[in-house]
Parts: C-alpha cells; sequence; structure tokens
C-alpha cells in the first residue's frame, strides 16, 4: 500500500481534531450505526458505514474517540468524521482512541 502525498502543514493545523465520549449507539435502516459523541460543551453525531464487520458495537458506549469536525459527514446531514481503522481494508473496524481518559474537547495537535 503507498502513502498519500504529502500535504502542508497548514491543511494538518486547519483540521479540529478532538476527543469526545460516546454517549449513544443507534442502528440505522440502512446497517450502519449511529453514535453521539460528547464534546466540551457540545455534542456532535456521526455515522459510521460498519453494517456486519463489527457485530460488538454497543461495547464502545461511554469510550472515547477521535473525531475530525470540521470536515463533510457521511451524509449531507452530518459533519465531520470519527477516525477509523480497518474498514477499508475489511477488516473488523476500529475507532482510533486516547490511550488512556482525557478531557472531553481536547485539541489534538
Amino acid at each position: 500500500m503507498s502513502m498519500k502525498p504529502i500535504v502542508p502543514l497548514e491543511l494538518f493545523d486547519a483540521l479540529d481534531i478532538r476527543v469526545g465520549t460516546i454517549q449513544s449507539l443507534s442502528d440505522l435502516t440502512d446497517g450502519s450505526i449511529q453514535l453521539e459523541l460528547q464534546f466540551d460543551g457540545f455534542t456532535r453525531s456521526f455515522s459510521l458505514a460498519w453494517e456486519s464487520l463489527r457485530p460488538d458495537v454497543h461495547e464502545l458506549l461511554g469510550k472515547q474517540a477521535i473525531a475530525v469536525l470540521n470536515v463533510p459527514g457521511r451524509t449531507p446531514e452530518e459533519s465531520g468524521r470519527l477516525l477509523e481503522i480497518g474498514r477499508s481494508e475489511q477488516w473488523m473496524p476500529i475507532l482510533v482512541v486516547p490511550e488512556h481518559p482525557i478531557p472531553e474537547g481536547a485539541r489534538i495537535e
């Protein structure tokens, strides 16, 4: 697998990457799941097209995850994306998470 081209540091600095806590999970009619994350003072909903790739999604409740807040979402109603590993390779997908609990809304630099 080849590496993507290097982007200017200004593009990376423009991303609003934060840690949030998963407050709720729900199954959507299209087979994807919706997660609501609590950040510092606000919540945001994200959907993941994990379908049957990850049968144990409810174990994620209460865990922290890392999201990019200022990019388009999976659907027109959403903004932002959760960082995930494995789905594009057809592995069991996992979320990118902090090593240990940190304050909600903490920015990633």
